[in-house]
């Protein structure tokens, strides 16, 4: 996908220089071809939480892994829906579970003593992106030490013709 790759090079240099494994999974469900959807908007939210993921993991390595699933099924000159998942997954420094769940609201942040981390408003917004485009975000941790899991969600099209090739209608493509 060329969204994740996209992330993956904005957000290299800061994981080179913690010493941190940056990689990415593509599962085959992704589709083939071209998908219709807000790029700027997709590499935002990516970029977003891999920076978090990077920020907060002081060794180890951060993954991307994506996947999808057809919603809606598309035929001969029609439009197939796909939802698209998106896991980022840390060796950090995780969450504990009583700030978990507040995590994702304007300006909440895991450790609020620290304010050079951020304004705590990466996850809002990145939930917000997955909201506007028919997704959701969610976040889990098994506790400090852990590492984190942010997953987010969002629904993209297709069109395809007959003949199985895609019709370029977007700038977010696989």
């Amino acid at each position: 996908c060329v969204c994740v790759e996209r992330a993956i090079q904005i957000n290299t240099p800061a994981a080179r220089v913690k010493g941190l494994s940056l990689n990415m999974t593509i599962d085959d469900t992704v589709p083939e071809h071209q998908l219709m959807g807000d790029a700027t908007r997709v590499i935002q939210a990516l970029n977003n939480t891999v920076s978090n993921a990077i920020k907060f993991t002081s060794e180890g390595s951060v993954t991307i892994k994506v996947w999808s699933e057809a919603v809606q099924p598309g035929t001969q000159d029609t439009t197939a829906v796909y939802k698209v998942h998106v896991s980022v997954t840390d060796t950090g420094k995780g969450i504990a579970p009583d700030v978990l769940s507040r995590l994702g609201s304007d300006f909440e942040q895991a450790d609020e003593s620290d304010a050079l981390m951020g304004t705590g408003l990466g996850l809002a917004l990145t939930r917000q992106i997955a909201l506007a485009m028919g997704g959701s975000l969610t976040l889990s941790s098994d506790g400090l030490g852990h590492g984190t899991t942010t997953l987010f969600t969002f629904r993209l099209s297709s069109v395809a013709s007959a003949s199985g090739k895609s019709h370029p209608v977007s700038p977010v493509s696989n």
